[in-house]
């Protein structure tokens, strides 16, 4: 019996409700596009970084931390995935289904990035670099195509098809 009370306090740690926090300090860096207003989202709430780069306290969850920067009128949305702690896996061997269930409830149990760099570009400079990047990648797939020969095109899938 004591063994396994000695082996239950070792574990115990491993449970990120009882060692974590439901928040997490999260910073985003935009530099493309210095001093950006940044508005950082998921299901337990809504933050705002003022001017990047900044932080801010989120709560944690297993759901996914959209990011939407701007400035100038340009504007970019990115989502970043929560992953799971190692303080879950103890769950898993101490806890069972109760442990992860607390645990996904409070965030808890999940991270999101501490640092945050967020491609926003908000310069007429940048953006038609941007756009000429993408411009030489669409010739290059054409030329491609054109390669292929007349009279072939792709399938759904994707494949060659003599037409």
């Amino acid at each position: 019996m004591k063994k396994i009370i000695m082996i239950f306090f070792l574990l115990l740690p491993a449970c990120a409700t009882l060692t974590g926090d439901s928040t997490q300090i999260v910073s985003v860096e935009t530099p493309f596009c210095p001093k950006a207003g940044c508005e950082l989202r998921n299901d337990e709430g809504l933050y705002f970084i003022k001017e990047t780069p900044g932080t801010v306290t989120v709560n944690k969850s297993w759901n996914d931390l959209t990011i939407e920067c701007s400035k100038n009128g340009y504007s970019k949305t990115e989502a970043r995935e929560s992953s799971m702690s190692a303080g879950v896996m103890g769950n898993i061997l101490i806890g069972g289904g109760i442990g992860i269930l607390v645990d996904g409830m409070s965030g808890s149990g999940y991270n999101y990035d501490n640092a945050i760099v967020h491609p926003l570009r908000c310069t007429d400079e940048e953006v038609a670099e941007q756009e000429e990047i993408e411009k030489g990648y669409q010739r290059i797939l054409e030329k491609d195509k054109r390669k292929e020969g007349p009279g072939k095109e792709e399938s759904a899938e994707g494949e060659l098809v003599s037409g």
